[in-house]
């Protein structure tokens, strides 16, 4: 029997089947094996960087973050003063000595000064003592009509009366001598609180 092949008509030749059904599912099961075991590679290996990294889940982990916390606040303070500090040497004090002038002419007699802080154009912050409170209304009234210091917003951050005291530094004979009581008063247009003077 004499066997025909056509190898003129492309339809008619035998198709090839590339893609078998057993084939599939063993490249569908090679394919989910290399999945699985990827997986496991990558989980295992992050247990190993979280293990190096801090500690355990169940474990505390309170102070470490404590001490994070409190080491952060430290450095933004410092970065506060740092800013104002900056802040201070771009705005100078202008005409520091006639501003003083006009403070000390516009002290009562029964007032002194103890520290006068000038910052920027305007800012000023005023510690002192008064052997009574009429003295300090009375400087913080001339102070108020002074060119130099109208219109500033000047505050009483602190006034405080003080207790008559003994002289410290004296020796022990001369311990009669004592101071009278006063008040101590702190004036201030800065925006900071005022610190403890003692």
């Amino acid at each position: 029997m004499i066997q025909q092949i056509n190898l003129l008509e492309p339809s008619l030749r035998p198709v090839r089947q590339w893609a078998r059904g057993r084939d599939l599912l063993l490249a569908g099961a090679v394919l989910a094996a290399a999945v699985m075991g990827h997986y496991q590679f990558e989980r295992l290996a992050l247990a190993q960087v979280l293990a190096a990294s801090g500690p355990a889940p169940d474990e505390p982990a309170t102070a470490p973050v404590d001490a994070e916390l409190q080491d952060r606040q430290a450095r933004l303070q410092r970065d506060e003063m740092l800013l104002k500090t900056m802040a201070g040497l771009v705005d100078l004090p202008h005409d520091s000595a006639p501003r003083l002038r006009v403070l000390i002419a516009a002290l009562p007699p029964q007032a002194w000064l103890k520290d006068v802080e000038f910052s920027g154009a305007r800012g000023v912050r005023i510690t002192g003592g008064a052997l009574d409170a009429l003295s300090v209304a009375e400087f913080s009234r001339r102070l108020g009509l002074e060119p130099a210091f109208k219109g500033l917003p000047v505050q009483v951050f602190e006034l405080d009366a003080r207790e008559a005291e003994t002289a410290a530094n004296t020796p022990a004979d001369a311990l009669e001598s004592r101071l009278p009581a006063f008040q101590r008063f702190v004036f201030s247009s800065l925006d900071t609180v005022a610190k403890e003077s003692r």
